[in-house]
This record gives C-alpha cells, sequence and structure tokens, in this order.
C-alpha cells in the first residue's frame, strides 16, 4: 500500500506539472475544439481526483485502504484551496475586466484552470509530504 501511496503522489505531481504548463500557453486565448475537449477531460479528472481519491479501477478494498483519513484531509485542503484560488481570480479579473480583453469562455478557463491547478498541486505536496515523512 506504501507503494501505491508513493507512486500516486510522484503522479499528482506529474499531472500537475502537465496541466500547468498546457494552461500557460492558452492564457487569454480561445481553444480550438480538440484543445478545449481535451482540457475538460482532464479538468474533469483532476475534479474527480480531489473530490473521490481516484484508484477507480481498484477493487473497493484497495480503494477504501488507501482512502484513509490523512488523505481525506489532504483532499479536504487542496478542495479548500482550490475554491479560494478560483474565488481570488474571479475576484481579481472582475476587477480588472475593464482592461482585460477576454471573453467569458476564457474567463472561465483561466478560473477553473487556477483553482484545479492550485488544488492538485496542494494535494501532490500533501501527499508527498506524508509519504516521505511515513
Amino acid at each position: 500500500m506504501e507503494t501505491l501511496s508513493a507512486r500516486k503522489a510522484g503522479m499528482l505531481g506529474v499531472v500537475a506539472i502537465i496541466y500547468i504548463t498546457q494552461q500557460i500557453g492558452n492564457v487569454g486565448r480561445e481553444l480550438d475544439t480538440p484543445r478545449l475537449i481535451g482540457w475538460a477531460v482532464l479538468s474533469v479528472l483532476i475534479l474527480g481526483v480531489l473530490l473521490t481519491n481516484g484508484y477507480w479501477l481498484m477493487p473497493k478494498a484497495v480503494r477504501n485502504v488507501l482512502d484513509d483519513e490523512l488523505t481525506q484531509s489532504h483532499r479536504a485542503r487542496s478542495i479548500r484551496i482550490a475554491l479560494t484560488v478560483a474565488m481570488l481570480s474571479g475576484f481579481a479579473f472582475y476587477a480588472t475586466a475593464p482592461g482585460l480583453d477576454w471573453g467569458i469562455r476564457e474567463a472561465v478557463h483561466a478560473l477553473v484552470s487556477l483553482g484545479l491547478g492550485a488544488g492538485l498541486i496542494s494535494l501532490a505536496v500533501q501527499e508527498w509530504r506524508s509519504t516521505r515523512n511515513g
């Protein structure tokens, strides 16, 4: 089980880096359909991991062992961070809206990406620290 937890922590970090770097290249521009679908699918998967701990293909007994109180606490903290970042970003976008040349789709894309990215980074760091500290 420790191996799965350590592997998950590393994988979360890799996915966070991929997600954030993809979104940096998309800031303020309208996405074509394949990129939009890719972003939406990855975003829904990240949200699913934040809400359920992932491991959807593992047997229920394994999922239950891996979803201990510490992991649930990490996910709860990460969801709070994701919401906070999304809300603060929304306030910033609202305050700077006259100077932004964005439509609603670009703003929503940025809000979702910032919130999920922050939540995913938070979860990856917390899980990595807990596996490292044993």
